[in-house]
């Protein structure tokens, strides 16, 4: 909890367990809600329905996690074998996925959310979409597979549907002359189709719309606060440009915003350079053999680079801000490119300048591995976690009556492990009705219409959410009386139980 979990992941261990007792896909046993990703909730309803201990649930769902991640990198080889990366390239790429620097962190695949999850489904997407373009055979029964995995990558994370209409393109356009693989494509996207409809109709029919809440209250939260700021159409260009560059931060090495290993990102650049330059030289070589190869290479990558533009465009055109798992999903794709660019690298050099080469890379090694470690380190002392949250509730539950009601703007924690009552998410990741309440910055009047007596955050968490309390300005702290707080000397990350003035 220190390290890796993050808060939202509490939020799919509670309404896991919430249905698994016969309450229905709720957070706080009062409404439904559609926040979640549904593949990887669905997974965990058993976890949840046989394990009465929620520490030991945890564990268990972890445990799931890391036996997921254990086969992505099975997959990940797989990837890189069938596009003819040899085998020490491959094995250098495996192993900085196998050990990312993100792993004690909440971008990591520990962290409880779905990610490990996305990571092996995108994984095993990818080797099925290279098998089909490289076959001469397309038939039925691989456009079936094809479509049964399109429905799980969907369900896993729904903003892969980015992945599925390049993709899905890319092969309409590679088959365009032939009718049977054209038929079966379309039979492939239908399988795909039928297999998630149910959960469409199931979020349309209950909430009115195709997408969650989740996705809906985190970027109308931060688009309200930035253009209160004034942010214009170029504001949010540089921001996807910052985006797109802030995905050196997490392939190879994790770096963050002050790091004083800024001179990294301009090493990758460098790096990347010399591989377009290899690239292009190996396009206009004369052995028409290597060009072919490198045609078909570049043909097939293609659609996965607009992916990647394409992701982080439309994230930032939703939300601004990518929280780390929206990077972490980008992983596959990188690594990939990473590993397929350098089999080409080596490929374009001449035989007389190989040992050469060879020397380069094992003096590289040496800093390279000290990097490592030093991103390593950064990232597991910088983690604080949801620690203090957890000692919070430990305290709710010994100091707050039974059936009592609590408020919450983040309330993952507090609601898995709360005992005495119910938490009301505020935020509205998990709560349509609370987002419907900060579009019209009603808050305070959802909160005693569900009967919410108490409030609990971090004080820097009130003075964020407190302006969709009301439409007046309103001081949250001075809402209530203070009844507990975690001890802090940073004033923003106290967690603070307010007692609200009853009216």
């Amino acid at each position: 909890m220190r390290y890796v979990l993050a808060d939202d992941a509490f939020y799919y261990f509670t309404i896991a367990r919430n249905a698994a007792q016969g309450f229905g896909l709720t957070f706080d046993r009062i409404a439904e809600t559609n926040g979640f990703h549904p593949l990887w909730l669905f997974i965990l309803l058993p976890i949840q329905s046989l394990m009465q201990d929620k520490i030991v649930a945890i564990h268990a769902i972890l445990s799931l996690s890391a036996i997921i991640d254990t086969l992505t990198i099975y997959l990940l080889w797989v990837l890189l074998r069938e596009q003819n990366v040899r085998q020490n390239i491959r094995l250098v790429v495996c192993s900085f996925y196998a050990f990312p620097t993100i792993l004690f962190s909440h971008a990591g695949p520990l962290s409880g959310l779905e990610t490990a999850l996305n990571l092996m489904v995108i994984s095993f997407y990818l080797i099925l979409y290279f098998r089909i373009l490289k076959s001469d055979l397309f038939q039925l029964r691989e456009a079936m597979i094809f479509g049964i995995v399109s429905s799980l990558l969907f369900l896993a994370r729904t903003d892969n549907i980015v992945l599925l209409g390049a993709t899905y393109i890319h092969i309409g356009v590679h088959y365009r002359n032939q009718s049977g693989p054209s038929r079966y494509l379309f039979a492939s996207g239908s399988t795909a189709l039928i297999l998630v409809v149910p959960w469409l109709i199931w979020s349309y029919v209950n909430f009115g719309s195709l997408v969650q809440v989740s996705g809906q209250s985190v970027a109308f939260v931060t688009r309200a606060n930035l253009d209160a700021q004034g942010w214009s159409a170029m504001d949010f260009l540089l921001q996807t440009v910052r985006n797109l560059a802030s995905i050196v931060r997490f392939f190879p090495f994790y770096l963050d915003n002050t790091s004083t290993m800024s001179f990294i990102p301009l090493l990758i650049a460098i790096a990347l350079g010399g591989f377009a330059l290899s690239t292009i030289r190996l396009l206009r070589s004369r052995e028409a053999k290597q060009a072919v190869v490198m045609s078909q290479y570049y043909t097939s990558l293609m659609p996965l680079l607009v992916v990647i533009v394409a992701f982080v465009a439309i994230h930032t055109f939703r939300g601004v801000y990518l929280r780390g798992w929206y990077y972490t999903s980008l992983l596959p794709f990188l690594f990939l490119l990473g590993g397929v660019t350098t089999e080409l690298f080596v490929t374009s050099t001449q035989p007389k300048h190989k040992l050469a080469l060879r020397r380069i890379s094992i003096v590289a090694l040496l800093p390279a591995l000290v990097v490592y470690g030093e991103s390593m380190r950064r990232v597991y002392t910088k983690a604080i976690g949801e620690i203090d949250k957890y000692q919070m509730v430990l305290s709710m539950n010994r100091v707050l009556p039974e059936k009592t009601t609590v408020g919450s703007w983040n309330a993952g924690v507090y609601g898995y492990f709360f005992d005495r009552g119910n938490v009301v998410n505020l935020d509205g990741l998990v709560n349509n009705v609370a987002y419907d309440h900060i579009k019209n910055r009603s808050l305070g009047d959802y909160c005693r219409r569900v009967g919410v007596t108490h409030l609990v955050d971090p004080v820097g968490s009130f003075r964020y959410w407190q302006s969709y309390w009301a439409k007046e300005p309103t001081d949250l702290l001075r809402q209530g009386d203070v009844i507990y707080e975690t001890p802090r000397e940073n004033l923003d990350r106290k967690v603070v139980l307010l007692h609200l003035h009853s009216r």
